[in-house]
């Protein structure tokens, strides 16, 4: 389990925003209903926000997020 860390959840927050684009730009290509998609991409924000402590600040963060989202 995750421990709660203040600035992790406000880094989170911060890229919600860009989260949600990077995960959109993905929805014409996935056959879903709307609901499906829904859980969905509430899966892959999940899935980034339990990887966040791994992102290198270093590099890209839509090159990361965008091979989470692939191997999710």
């Amino acid at each position: 389990m995750i421990e709660d860390d203040p600035h992790q959840e406000k880094q989170f927050n911060e890229l919600l925003p860009r989260i949600r684009v990077i995960i959109n730009k993905r929805k014409g290509s996935w056959t879903l209903s709307t609901l499906a998609w829904e859980d969905v991409e509430s899966i892959l924000i999940t899935r980034i926000w339990q990887q966040l402590p791994l992102y290198d600040v270093s590099r890209p963060f839509d090159n990361w997020a965008n091979r989470l989202i692939t191997n999710t």
